[in-house]
């Protein structure tokens, strides 16, 4: 898996890149609704998700179940830091 964190600045302005900010993470496992061509297993998600630091949730936009604010609040965001 390849993951990819850009940063983006206007370059009409004079950047300070002395600066540190935290960076949420969410893991998103999509199509949950496949039960039957399940390859990784929710523990597997979730193991990865604590590798990684990050918040671990499932989606299906075919059951309609999309992330929302009450799956995962700011509060369980784990911040990653970026300097």
């Amino acid at each position: 898996m390849q993951v990819f964190l850009i940063f983006l600045w206007d370059i009409a302005l004079n950047p300070t890149f002395k600066c540190t900010f935290s960076v949420p993470l969410v893991l998103v496992g999509n199509k949950s609704d496949l039960h039957m061509d399940r390859r990784v297993s929710q523990e597997e998600g979730k193991s990865l998700a604590s590798q990684m630091n990050a918040v671990f949730i499932e989606t299906s936009a075919k059951e309609n179940r999309v992330p929302n604010r009450n799956d995962v609040t700011h509060s369980s965001f784990k911040s990653h830091s970026v300097t």
